[in-house]
Formats: structure tokens, sequence, C-alpha cells
């Protein structure tokens, strides 16, 4: 038996998904700390030994090519890495939420976010449950 807030429904044919907020904001720390991660990756670091051992071989032009590539995808997925997060963050918010809409609409109590703290309310305690604070 799973625990705390979900979200769920039937998706047809008898089955049935249920999300976790718990396991969202799991996944959510997995997806950020591969965000962190990569970034700390210089792929094109290593290239550009390639490039300049070679200098005015045919390999030098393409090895600074690549090593511009490899730096620029690399940045782009760690930007699309932590853009999800936050996405998968605001997910674990949302199905949050529908527990506790869920909650009172069935007069039971449910654990809620603060309205308003010094610290900066909702927002650090979500952060809090993910661990980043």
């Amino acid at each position: 038996m799973t625990t705390g807030s979900s979200l769920g429904g039937d998706v047809g044919s008898g089955q049935e998904i249920r999300m976790v907020a718990a396991d969202v904001r799991k996944s959510a720390q997995s997806i950020e700390s591969a965000a962190d991660q990569a970034a700390k990756i210089k792929l094109g670091d290593h290239i550009a030994a390639v490039s300049s051992a070679m200098p005015g071989s045919n390999s030098a032009g393409p090895a600074g090519r690549l090593q511009a590539d490899w730096d620029s995808d690399m940045q782009k997925w760690t930007k699309a890495a932590h853009d999800h997060h936050r996405g998968v963050v605001a997910a674990s918010r949302s199905i949050h939420e529908q527990d506790l809409l869920t909650a009172g609409d069935a007069g039971r109590t449910s654990e809620a976010p603060p309205k308003a703290a010094p610290s900066g309310g909702a927002d650090d305690f979500y952060m809090q449950r993910l661990g980043r604070l």
C-alpha cells in the first residue's frame, strides 16, 4: 500500500495509473541530479587536444567544430533537464493539491503547504520535501 499524496484514474481496459507525489518528487531529484552532473561534463575539452595535436591536418578543423557542437549540445541538454525537473516539481505540487482537494471533499485531513512563511512559503515547503533546502 502506498501512502501520501496520489493522483490516479482509469486509463481504459480496466487498467489504472496512480501517481504518488512522493515518487514524483523522488523522480524530480534524480532528474536534477543528472542535470547537475551533466553540467560538469566538458566533452569539448577532450576533443580540443585532438585539434591542437594535429594543426593543419584534415582532422583539426572538424575536431574544433565538434568541440563547439558537443559543448553546445551538452548545455542544451542540461537546460532541458533542468526545465524538465521544474515541470516534474510542478506536477508533484499539482498531485499534492489534488489530494488536498479530494481529502477536503472526503472530510479527511492531509498535510498542507504553508500559505506564507518568511523563508519563502509554499515553494520552500516543496523544496524541503525534495531535499533541496
